[in-house]
């Protein structure tokens, strides 16, 4: 398997302000994204992801 490392900064914040985002990864990695707002996983919970629907 693939080494991903993933960090925000800060690790928390309010909505509308900045953030940073860095992933780094194994060579030849393919990595993807997803940002979701909590309230929509509130909406519908099974969109949420996990180990076994990836």
């Amino acid at each position: 398997k693939a080494k991903v490392d993933l960090s925000f900064r800060p690790p928390q914040s309010l909505p509308a302000s900045h953030a940073h985002l860095r992933v780094s990864a194994s060579p030849q990695s393919l990595c993807t994204l997803r940002g979701v707002d909590k309230s929509a996983l509130f909406a519908r919970p099974e969109a949420e992801l996990s180990l076994d629907s990836v």
